[in-house]
């Protein structure tokens, strides 16, 4: 129940913004990031919704630096977030803007409550690195440059943003991490990990064809580049190697983490949790197709996951069946509306 009324609440809050456009809201109406009601966190949590709007703007930022934005206007978009001021912007870019200031002002002033300082610069900081990359990106895209394989994985562990999320929640989860942590030279190597795999299992899964498609840039489709002689299969084999090791380095980390939870350099046990689900929400999307950009592949599991009952079966005839979500819903009429007008 508290998971249906958090993704009502999350909807309700984006809907009444104004929708940026029909991409978009058809984005925020059925596809992406429900999955993180299924992260690690208690359902009562404040985290939890944290998490969930901040995943939100990602998607939506995202797909207005990959689709809707002029270059002019994503410099622009860019800039105000670098000062943190909305003169000169697009409605769109405004929208975004404001969406983002609403969770940062939310974060800084609740984390000054329980812990006494102000971290308002460092949020805005992490979130301007993320908009940089996703600047970065586009100008690739646009002027078909093509970085080395270093840089592009800078910059793509920057922009997959799964440190945007992560990071100011472990803040709330860890009151012995430092507000320092929130920078790039300070990021936790249990981060850094999380950061490349998510990037990897991204430009594993069907997703370098709709980035070749796009004129975007890809880990896979860079590899073949350099190496003219390699097939496309076989630039994926070496691209999930990358990603199998990757993961067995931060399984190390986590069980160090466990092992050192005292310790200020390690995460304590909450914050790696929320890293492994993050982790768990990525292979999720991309484990053997590419869920994240499809527009119906996982609404029937959203559905299962968080409106449909529990079917239990049991020979005890006294037991109470479970409560079905009732069908006046606004929430599911929506969710059950959104598949005949997506499907192709």
């Amino acid at each position: 129940m508290l998971a249906r009324l958090n993704v009502e609440n999350v909807r309700f809050i984006w809907l009444c913004r104004g929708p940026i456009s029909d991409t978009t809201s058809e984005t925020l109406g059925s596809r992406k990031r429900f999955i993180w009601e299924d992260c690690s966190l208690p359902y009562d949590s404040d985290v939890r919704m944290m998490v969930a709007k901040s995943a939100i703007v990602i998607t939506v930022a995202d797909d207005f630096f990959d689709i809707e934005g002029s270059l002019s206007d994503l410099q622009t978009l860019t800039h105000a977030i670098q000062r943190w001021d909305d003169k000169g912007l697009s409605a769109p870019a405004k929208t975004i803007f404001h969406a983002l200031d609403n969770i940062v002002q939310n974060m800084a002033n609740k984390y000054l409550r329980q812990q006494g300082s102000d971290i308002r610069n460092e949020l805005r900081d992490l979130w301007y690195e993320t908009f940089e990359s996703w600047m970065t990106e586009a100008k690739w895209s646009r002027s078909e440059s093509l970085p080395s394989i270093d840089e592009y994985l800078k910059v793509g562990m920057t922009s997959i943003a799964t440190h945007t999320i992560v990071l100011p929640a472990s803040c709330f989860l860890n009151s012995s991490l430092r507000p320092s942590n929130l920078r790039p030279s300070h990021y936790h190597e249990t981060t850094k990990l999380l950061m490349i795999i998510s990037r990897l299992l991204n430009d594993i899964i069907q997703s370098y064809q709709k980035d070749e498609d796009e004129g975007k840039l890809n880990s896979i489709l860079l590899h073949m580049e350099n190496n003219k002689d390699l097939d496309i299969g076989e630039s994926i084999a070496y691209v999930r190697g990358i990603v199998e090791k990757k993961k067995e380095e931060l399984v190390e980390h986590v069980l160090m983490d466990y092992s050192f939870a005292s310790d200020d350099h390690h995460l304590q046990k909450l914050c790696t949790h929320l890293h492994l689900s993050c982790l768990k929400v990525f292979n999720m999307f991309f484990n053997s197709s590419n869920k994240y950009d499809t527009n119906t592949e996982m609404l029937d599991d959203i559905i299962k996951a968080i409106y449909s009952p529990l079917q239990l079966q049991s020979s005890n005839s006294n037991l109470t069946p479970p409560l079905s979500l009732p069908l006046e819903s606004k929430s599911m009429k929506l969710l059950q509306s959104l598949k005949p007008n997506l499907e192709p």
